[in-house]
């Protein structure tokens, strides 16, 4: 059928569908996934290691690799641990869980404060 514009909407979706590269029930090749699973890590990478790297200064361990390595491990951890958490027993999307910038001010403020 035709909509208020003249157009025909069940062809324009056949176009739209002939255009995606993978539809819902298709997946990619493995080589593929992997690639993309790479790519999704390289993301993760980033914002979970600048988390914990910008917040030792204020935690008074920049001099103290250990523990700046400690900090690391857990959060990578815990990242991972949510993640797995997430695709088994949330909501099962492939994504995954990092770090967020979204409380960072407030962190960083709280741990500027002089006692």
């Amino acid at each position: 059928f035709q909509n208020a514009d003249g157009l025909d909407e069940e062809n324009d979706l056949d176009v739209i569908r002939k255009q995606l590269n993978y539809p819902v029930g298709k997946d990619p090749n493995w080589v593929l996934s992997v690639l993309l699973g790479f790519q999704q890590y390289l993301i993760l990478f980033g914002s979970t290691f600048a988390v914990p790297v910008i917040l030792s200064p204020s935690l008074c361990v920049e001099s103290n690799v250990a523990v700046k390595g400690i900090l690391l491990n857990t959060m990578f951890t815990m990242c991972g641990l949510a993640t797995m958490l997430q695709i088994f027993f949330g909501t099962r999307l492939p994504i995954i869980q990092s770090g967020s910038f979204v409380y960072f001010a407030v962190a960083k403020g709280i741990l500027s404060k002089e006692p």
